[in-house]
């Protein structure tokens, strides 16, 4: 195979695995007979048919949250990463590593596969219903195999890599942005080469595991509150960036101005950023000057071109609300950048979900969201607000909930369905009789089969009445060391 015929199947592969995801989410909203059914799946065919008259049968494989295409893997990008992310997990819910699909399959039988699943979906998922439901059918042109032992042994070993780099760019992250603002704050030489690795670090893990990023944001340090904020600013961002479709090379620029959005803190006097106590009005109004200042010192220390701009901006205006107040005072006609909103959002959301010295007991990741949609036109962009909740779901990573049948949990991964965001994964910390379990996941979106819900949310808890570690509970131990830069 010649290397520009490799990058068109590339391309078909991914438009294939498109089609997939498109039909087996239209299913559940469409009886058989819809036009938009009959659509999606002739549009399935009609790539099938292109992929197949190179290759003959497609296998669609998945392994370590990757996808393959007969040993080709798809490379993930910003605008088929929902799709990606979506097949990769229904492939893991069944139990599949492999799909293999005949180039004689026809419309009929496809319907009734994407039916098949869309059943077994409502009930218990697990291979061995999903072979039972296509044999039972009669469906012959597509075939299933199941995920080893060994497969999983050696999915998990990658994933726990892959968490590992990741757990390691955020600490290492932090380091750098402590290194940064402290060389500014003593006008010494900045370099902003190493900031920009562990951005794109950020951006990479985004793509490939959105949801552990998630769970590092609720990392805190009470002590090292402006560089650790930064960092979830900036992995908050970025997920934020990625919803809405932004390019990778958008992202770098997003993740940069989000990392350095407070680099202007380093002029406010350390008694003032930490006082227990409420700030007088000389003070806020010393507070307040920190956009003005890193505004001034990023203008300083880069170079002018898109990047820096772009940064500069968001420095100035990340504290400028929707309805054109906030500070600094701006003109009533200024259109505020996509950027700035962004990082309004995210940084509004780390701050209330962090205990600072003046406030010991922060605001719990939920009742921070409502916060977010209660002031959206207001304060908050409420489209913006709109995705970032469909990203962290109503109860985000890190919310402790009260389950109605006695059980206690934590949330650890937001909902799989964007339209139902208030069931999310959760791992079971206590039994209906207050005992500690062994932090089984699960998910809330689980029925009986027949239709009614296993488990309800009967209201949000403090983690504190649990004596939790909640960040090391999602990613384990955390190793945190911000002393210096290795």
């Amino acid at each position: 195979m010649t290397e520009s015929t490799a990058r068109v199947d590339t391309r078909l592969c991914r438009h294939l695995v498109n089609q997939l995801y498109v039909i087996l989410r239209i299913v559940k909203i469409y009886q058989p007979n819809n036009a938009s059914v009959a659509n999606a799946l002739e549009g399935f065919l009609n790539v099938l048919r292109s992929v197949a008259g190179t290759w003959e049968n497609v296998t669609i494989e998945a392994m370590v949250g990757c996808l393959y295409v007969n040993g080709v893997r798809l490379k993930v990008d910003v605008a088929g990463y929902a799709s990606h992310r979506y097949i990769v997990q229904e492939m893991e819910k069944f139990g599949l590593r492999n799909i293999i699909i005949t180039d004689r399959l026809g419309i009929e039988e496809l319907r009734t596969f994407a039916y098949a699943v869309t059943e077994i979906d409502g009930g218990r998922p697990g291979f061995e219903q999903l072979r039972s439901a296509l044999d039972e059918k009669g469906i012959s042109n597509i075939s299933i195999t199941k995920s080893t032992g060994a497969d999983s042994q050696l999915d998990d070993k990658r994933a726990q890599g892959a968490e590992e780099r990741a757990k390691k760019t955020y600490h290492n992250t932090i380091k750098i942005v402590k290194q940064i603002m402290h060389s500014a704050s003593h006008f010494e030489a900045v370099k902003l080469r190493r900031a920009k690795r562990a951005v794109q670090s950020i951006v990479d893990s985004i793509l490939h595991d959105e949801s552990f990023l998630l769970s590092l944001a609720t990392i805190k340090s009470h002590d090292e509150y402006t560089f650790n904020h930064c960092v979830n600013v900036c992995i908050y961002s970025v997920a934020l960036g990625q919803r809405l479709g932004l390019s990778k090379s958008r992202l770098g620029q997003l993740g940069m101005a989000a990392l350095f959005h407070d680099l202007g803190k380093v002029e406010i006097p350390w008694d003032i950023l930490n006082k227990p106590e409420g700030l007088n009005r000389e003070e806020w109004e010393l507070v307040k000057a920190h956009t003005v200042h890193g505004t001034r010192l990023l203008a300083k220390l880069c170079r002018l071109d898109e990047q820096s701009l772009r940064a500069i901006v968001v420095a100035y205006e990340h504290h400028v609300n929707f309805d054109l107040t906030g500070y600094p005072a701006v003109r009533k006609d200024r259109t505020i950048d996509l950027f700035s909103k962004i990082v309004r959002i995210t940084d509004a959301f780390d701050a209330m979900t962090t205990s600072r010295i003046y406030r010991m007991i922060p605001r719990n990741p939920h009742d921070s969201v409502l916060f977010l949609v209660r002031e959206g036109g207001k304060s908050f962009d409420p489209h913006l607000v709109r995705v970032f909740v469909s990203m962290t779901g109503i109860y985000p990573v890190g919310t402790v909930l009260e389950l109605d049948t006695g059980e206690s949990a934590v949330v650890v991964k937001p909902s799989r369905d964007a339209s139902d965001i208030a069931r999310p994964s959760v791992s079971i910390i206590a039994g209906s009789e207050g005992v500690q379990c062994g932090g089984e996941i699960l998910s809330l979106a689980e029925t009986d089969g027949q239709g009614r819900y296993l488990r309800n949310v009967k209201r949000v808890l403090e983690a504190d009445q649990f004596g939790l570690n909640v960040p090391e509970l999602l990613v384990g131990p955390l190793g945190m060391d911000t002393a210096g830069v290795q």
